[in-house]
Order: structure tokens, then C-alpha cells, then sequence
């Protein structure tokens, strides 16, 4: 492997390890190298910015459903309760198996709706640059 593959190996274990936000990286020294890394690689700002937005889409799921934890719950028993009465145990279980694909299904659809469409790659990349060169912003931690 090259250098630069072997940077770029590190820079994504990093960044599973630790998530998107840099500022919140425990490693100080190890943070300042990722973004020294992703100023100068542009495959290290892709995956700097598909980790974010996977940060995103996780907490916006998780902002949606935050108020009601029963309600994977209560669809999955009510779809199984609109069932007839299955006549063994198995089919109880395949039943119970496609009322949770089910909701999962609704809960990907429902999410798919709430969240837009990211920005203009161009101002994104912008943005994520700025951040990048200059630290955080007001508001952010350091």
C-alpha cells in the first residue's frame, strides 16, 4: 500500500471510530491530522462528508421517534392482531417477521419523506472547507 491509501485506511478507521465532528475527537493530535488530511485529499472530504451525512440521517431518525418508543410496538401488533389466527406456532413467527419488515419499511418511508436533499455539492464542499481551514465556528466546541 502507498502512503496515501495507508492515510486514507487510517482516516476512515478514525472516523468509525470517533464519527464526523472532529472537534469532539479525544485525540487531539490525531483530529489535526484529519483535517489536514482532508484539506489536502479529496477522497478523505468525500468520506469526511458521507460520515457526516450518515450522522445526520441517524439523528434525525432518531429526533423523529425520540417521543414515541412504543410505536414499533403497537404497528407491528396491530398489524399482527389484523391477521387471522395462524394455525401453528411457525406461522405466528413468520407473521410476527413481516409485521416488523413492515414497520421497518413505513419507518425507512416516513424518514425518507422528513429529510431534504443536501445542498449544492459545490456550497457543501465550501462549507466543509472553511470548517476545515479555520476550525470550528461560534458555537462549536473546540
Amino acid at each position: 500500500m502507498t502512503d496515501r491509501q495507508n492515510d486514507l485506511t487510517r482516516f476512515n478507521d478514525l472516523l468509525d471510530r470517533y464519527g464526523a465532528d472532529l472537534t469532539a475527537w479525544p485525540d487531539r493530535d490525531a483530529a489535526q491530522w484529519a483535517r489536514e488530511l482532508a484539506l489536502a485529499a479529496p477522497e478523505a472530504r468525500r468520506a469526511l462528508e458521507d460520515a457526516r451525512q450518515v450522522e445526520a440521517l441517524l439523528n434525525a431518525r432518531e429526533a423523529a421517534f425520540a417521543g414515541d418508543t412504543g410505536v414499533h410496538d403497537r404497528v407491528a401488533e396491530a398489524v399482527a392482531t389484523s391477521l387471522p389466527a395462524p394455525p401453528g406456532d411457525g406461522r405466528r413467527l413468520i407473521l410476527r417477521l413481516a409485521a416488523s419488515f413492515l414497520v421497518a419499511a413505513l419507518a425507512g418511508g416516513v424518514l425518507g419523506q422528513m429529510i431534504q436533499p443536501t445542498a449544492d455539492p459545490e456550497e457543501t464542499e465550501l462549507a466543509m472547507l472553511e470548517s476545515l481551514l479555520y476550525g470550528p465556528g461560534e458555537g462549536e466546541l473546540q
